[in-house]
């Protein structure tokens, strides 16, 4: 299975390199990085537009509608392999994390892997807490509509279930939690605790901790609003996808 990467950015600093660079020697020359850009087109160009042999095959899309919910659907609608991992631009992966992400597809014939990171300040110091135990991590709708536990810089997805996510809503909060909520509807989700990412925290990084309860509370009502809409107008390949990434029920003699 090839493995395409979807990277968002949005007025890059110095963090975009390293990550890169983290992500690129994991692949090979089956997968693609595909890089979605508001702003500052040219100087990730720069950055990517010498490939080495062996390398994989890195594309550049632009953005012309600014905010991160277009910005990644942009970046997966150009992503053409089997599995699609989300990034942020500027985080840094283990050196393990394709291969145990893709270990994780292969046993449990999952729709999405969703993996464990830890925090880190800015300068990548260790900040002892991780999403799993932060973010009470567990699959369940009603759990992650009120604590979204999908990290997106921590799941990857087969690219099946793109008809289901995409177009995403425009005026929901959180493109990853819209991605896991409907994986969720369409099939099994594997969670592995593994550290697989290091997580940077900066110290104006939004938090939805502190939304007021009651704009959280309406961000959660339009949200279920748009699932349900979804859900209904795709039941039939939400079926297509149940019966392919569900686990079969034993039947009962």
């Amino acid at each position: 299975m090839g493995v395409s990467v979807a990277v968002a950015t949005y007025k890059s600093d110095d963090y975009l390199k390293q990550q890169l660079a983290s992500i690129l020697k994991q692949l090979g020359p089956e997968d693609e990085l595909v890089i979605s850009t508001n702003t500052e087109k040219e100087r990730e160009e720069q950055i990517t537009s010498h490939p080495e042999e062996g390398m994989p095959v890195i594309k550049m899309e632009y953005c012309t509608e600014i905010g991160i919910i277009p910005n990644f659907e942009n970046a997966i609608r150009h992503c053409t392999k089997s599995i699609i991992f989300l990034s942020d631009q500027d985080d840094v992966w283990a050196d393990n994390k394709v291969a145990k992400v893709m270990e994780c597809f292969e046993k449990d014939n999952s729709i999405m892997v969703l993996h464990n990171c830890e925090y880190t300040d800015a300068e990548m110091n260790d900040l002892n807490q991780n999403l799993f135990d932060d973010r009470k991590v567990k699959e369940g709708h009603y759990h992650n509509l009120l604590t979204n536990g999908y990290q997106g810089s921590c799941i990857a997805f087969r690219r099946d279930l793109v008809p289901m996510i995409i177009p995403m809503p425009r005026d929901i909060a959180m493109h990853d939690q819209w991605i896991g909520l409907l994986a969720e509807k369409a099939g099994k989700i594997s969670f592995c605790p593994d550290i697989l990412m290091k997580y940077r925290r900066h110290d104006g990084a939004a938090s939805a901790g502190r939304v007021p309860l009651g704009k959280k509370l309406s961000w959660m009502a339009l949200l279920n609003y748009h699932l349900i809409r979804r859900e209904q107008e795709q039941l039939n390949y939400l079926e297509y996808l149940r019966g392919a990434y569900l686990p079969k029920k034993k039947k009962v003699k």
